[in-house]
Order: structure tokens, then sequence, then C-alpha cells
């Protein structure tokens, strides 16, 4: 773990410290210790990357970012505790016309009666209950749009650098890739830049 301090060295390093730090907290996870995902939270760009005041104003004021990993144990892993069933059962007090009761503690509708009886109840109306959610939403088919992502891509023909330069989350996930293969190899200074996924070719 990184204390504030820690973290603010790194940061004054550069991209690179970051970056090399993080990969240093994922190889710490043991053998009975698996990562399930990487976790992200909406962050402010501007407060960890420097930026001029037109990019401030250009760039989104949250964007989801890597925010850590999330661990279990190893090996096979239950998704949902214990299935039980339960027995749905009612009190009939029975009073005909001449006003005399006749009491049964545990009664068992039958299924056909139990279901008539639930359309109506206080139950359905409920406004967590599945009936109320069908009522809301009748069509078991929906429309899905996936989350914007940016790619990576060569400023002469914007084609994608490689496979790994897509599908980043964020804009700033992408330049500080960009900025990390710069690192690597100087030469791509001036090529590259980050697009929209939808606006990359090829």
């Amino acid at each position: 773990m990184l204390t504030r301090d820690e973290f603010q060295s790194l940061y004054e390093q550069g991209p690179e410290a970051v970056w090399a730090a993080f990969a240093g907290l994922q190889n710490n996870v043991t053998a009975q210790q698996a990562q399930i995902q990487t976790l992200q939270e909406q962050f402010a760009p501007a407060q960890f990357k420097n930026m001029d005041n037109a990019s401030k104003l250009s760039q989104p004021a949250y964007v989801p970012m890597d925010s850590g990993i999330a661990l279990s144990a190893s090996g096979h892993v239950y998704a949902s505790g214990t299935a039980i069933t339960r027995n749905v059962r009612y009190e009939l007090t029975v009073i005909d016309t001449k006003f005399r009761r006749s009491f049964r503690k545990f009664f068992s509708y039958t299924g056909s009666l139990f279901f008539h009886f639930l359309a109506g109840s206080s139950v359905t109306r409920s406004a967590f209950s599945a009936y109320r959610k069908n009522q809301m939403q009748p069509y078991t088919e929906k429309v899905k749009v996936g989350p914007e992502t940016f790619t990576v891509a060569s400023q002469a023909d914007n084609t994608m650098y490689s496979p790994a330069a897509a599908g980043f989350t964020s804009q700033a996930a992408a330049h500080d890739y960009l900025a990390r293969e710069v690192a690597k190899n100087p030469s791509l200074a001036g090529t590259l830049h980050v697009l929209p996924q939808f606006e990359v070719t090829g």
C-alpha cells in the first residue's frame, strides 16, 4: 500500500513511476489470492494530470479511471449462497351463518389459489416487487449502449496503432498509454494521437 507522500513522490517522477508501482502492487498478489477484475471509479482528470486551461475545458469533468483491483480466494468461488425453499402457509378461520368459528393454524393453499390471491396483494403492489417491475419494463429485449472507448491511432491514416492501444474507457487512460509508448520509442513522438473508437479507420 502506498502512502500519500509516496504517491506524491511518484507523481513528481512522472507516469512511468506510477505505473511501475501499480504493477508492483499487482505482483504482490499471493498464491492464495486471485485478481477478479480491475475496478474503476469516476475521477477528475485535471487533478491527476498537468493540463492547460484549454484542455481542462475540453475534457469531461469526470471520467472512469482505474482505482484498484478486486481480489478473491484462488480456486472455485461460488457466485451465490445456498438456495433455501420456504413453504408459504396461512391461518384459516371460517365463520358460518350461525357465527360459529372453526380455526386451522397452518393451512396451505393450492397453487392456483395462491397465485390468484397473490396477483392483487400488497406484496405485488410494492415498488420493489417483480410484478411492478414487469409493468414498468414489460419487454425482455433491451437496447444496451456500451460506454465510449478511445484508441491510440496513427496520425497519418487514423488506423489503430496496436491491439493493445484500443478499448480505453477514458481519454486520460489512452493518453497515459501514448506517453508510455513514446517513452519506450521516442521516434513515435508526433505520429500518434488519441481518437474515439468510432473515428478509427481500418
